[in-house]
């Protein structure tokens, strides 16, 4: 499943590509249509009712999709992507962030270089250049960085522990430790504190 990780992203990417060149081409018009809700349709955002679905910052290359996604007050140096319901909702002057999940990266506000796939995949995460793959992973993390984290709740008690590799449903078992690869379903780290531990 994770070897077809990358095809699914270039395939979702190019797909929000496709959408973004349609929108450009509106020229700015907008169109309104009265259903059950009111949709409003512009050159930059996909509004229904009161929810923005789809936002694009063209000035600092940002795309958020999913209602509540991304921050419409973003600025600095941007590159962010956030699809899914809430994911990147704080984010201000973050840089280079791929968030893809509901409630994925919900925390980021200034941060840089965080991978984040799944539902709630670092959730809290208030720190860099994290990889968080799977359901729930690393979903308490909030100063970690430089971790890498895959499977579903791989991680998942994990707080500010840095540049620890988890790999496997359920795995981990650490907090505050780092330095630390525990590779297997289940398996935990000897302490929560553990530091260069290999399990």
């Amino acid at each position: 499943m994770i070897e077809e990780l990358p095809q699914q992203i270039a395939d979702a990417a190019e797909s929000v590509r496709a959408l973004s060149q349609e929108i450009s081409a509106m020229q700015r018009q907008s169109a309104r249509v009265e259903a059950n809700a009111e949709i409003e349709i512009s050159y930059d955002a996909l509004n229904i009712g009161v929810a923005r679905i789809f936002t694009i910052n063209k000035t600092i290359d940002d795309l958020f999709i999913g209602e509540g996604a991304g921050n419409f007050t973003t600025s600095g140096g941007g590159g962010n992507t956030g699809i899914g319901r809430n994911a990147l909702a704080a984010v201000t002057t973050a840089v280079l962030n791929t968030v893809f999940g509901a409630d994925a990266g919900q925390a980021i506000t200034t941060e840089t270089a965080n991978t984040l796939i799944g539902h709630k995949a670092g959730n809290a995460v208030t720190a860099d250049a994290n990889t968080m793959v799977g359901q729930r992973t690393g979903e308490v993390a909030t100063t970690a960085q430089n971790n890498t984290l895959i499977g579903y709740q791989a991680g998942i008690t994990l707080s500010t522990g840095d540049s620890n590799v988890i790999v496997g449903a359920s795995a981990g078992g650490v907090t505050t430790g780092s330095n630390n690869i525990v590779l297997g379903a289940s398996v935990s780290a000897q302490s929560a504190t553990a530091y260069r531990d290999w399990e």
